[in-house]
């Protein structure tokens, strides 16, 4: 069937192709007046401009959709009434490096998420590098949005172009927080990536003593092989060689934990008071012979 715009000129075009050469007939100043009503939660202006045109749930400025616009800048109303006039809960932006869910994923907003949530957006939506919304609230350590993504059911083994998930990035970003909650919710701490690293190889190959005291700590196994058959300890003395810094780092852990594992084992005395001494040192009591 033939094709006319709003203005009634026969354009012989899909209803996809009409759409499009109809959004570069919007003028300029209503597309950005609609932008700034989504940006600063002006639902009024919005349901006004889409009486008139009602394709304006649809148009872009900056490759983005007004929807992502509302989400970034925190605005739940905005959000809210957008998504009940028919905007595209799952639509990336022209450069496919953001989307609904991730936009939200990143700036922590609890309730906006919900919202995308309940209007069906995907929670494993793939953005370029494959990147999921969870990576994505890994990598800004986004941890209120993080938690729900997974309780969800988002996935936090899917692995990004780079062979990593969720895990490994958080915690080769240092989002350590953003880890604790990974783990919290049934991330394995010794998940390999597609080299077959674990996070702590990763922490030991880019000298990131943070990562490595904490993934030492929450458990994580330093004497697994890579598909090289090399571990951590090998990593870090392979890699840290050349940083000192990280080295003397690693090595005051390594005695920090022996030491407490020693105190673990020492026999404790009781003084017959609250006090408990150890046998790390001399034990001398008041009137004992010298």
């Amino acid at each position: 069937m033939t094709q006319r715009d709003p203005y009634g000129k026969n354009l012989g075009m899909t209803p996809s192709q009409s759409f499009n050469q109809n959004a570069l007939r919007i003028p300029p100043h209503d597309r950005q007046r609609f932008f700034v009503a989504a940006k600063t939660g002006n639902v009024h202006t919005m349901r006004v401009m889409l009486a008139e045109r009602p394709d304006a749930v649809h148009w872009r400025l900056g490759g983005k959709t007004a929807l992502v616009a509302a989400i970034e800048n925190k605005q739940l109303p905005a959000v809210t009434f957008l998504l009940k006039q028919g905007c595209d809960v799952n639509a990336k932006t022209d450069d496919n490096l953001s989307s609904p869910i991730h936009a939200a994923a990143a700036c922590n907003n609890e309730q906006i998420l919900i919202q995308l949530l309940h209007s069906h957006a995907r929670v494993n939506l793939a953005k370029a590098g494959d990147t999921t919304p969870v990576m994505t609230a890994a990598r800004a350590n986004a941890t209120r949005t993080l938690a729900i993504l997974l309780q969800h059911g988002a996935p936090h083994t899917t692995l990004d172009d780079d062979g990593n998930a969720a895990l490994h990035i958080a915690t080769s970003s240092s989002r350590m927080e953003a880890a604790q909650t990974l783990i919290d919710n049934g991330a394995d701490i010794n998940l390999r990536n597609r080299d077959g690293h674990t996070p702590l190889m990763l922490a030991a190959r880019e000298r990131n003593l943070k990562a490595y005291k904490f993934l030492i700590e929450a458990g994580a196994d330093e004497t697994l092989r890579d598909d090289l058959n090399e571990t951590a300890r090998d990593m870090v003395q392979a890699f840290g060689s050349s940083d000192e810094k990280f080295i003397a780092g690693y090595h005051a852990m390594v005695r920090d934990r022996d030491r407490m594992e020693t105190q673990k084992l020492l026999p404790k005395f009781h003084t017959g008071t609250d006090r408990t001494i150890t046998a790390s040192k001399p034990v001398r009591f008041k009137n004992s012979a010298k």
